[in-house]
């Protein structure tokens, strides 16, 4: 993906990376902090890792809106 941006800046290809990001590194890195170091509720963690992954999807599914041409539809 980031070879896709650098050759084209196209600014849609950074929602895909971030997705992917927010999918699957970021959940993992929360999920392990706020077990170990934090005296939060499980429900609470789970609802957060989860936030992040719904997130994630966001940004993906918002990538492919826009790259066929239909950002003026989710306005």
């Amino acid at each position: 993906m980031y070879q896709g941006y650098g050759r084209n800046t196209y600014p849609l290809m950074l929602y895909p990376a971030a997705g992917m990001a927010l999918l699957t590194a970021v959940p993992a890195v929360l999920l392990l902090f706020l077990s170990l170091f934090t005296v939060l509720q499980s429900y609470f963690v789970a609802v957060v890792t989860n936030g992040s992954e719904m997130l994630g999807l966001m940004a993906i599914a918002y990538s492919l809106c826009g790259r066929f041409g239909l950002d003026d539809a989710l306005e």
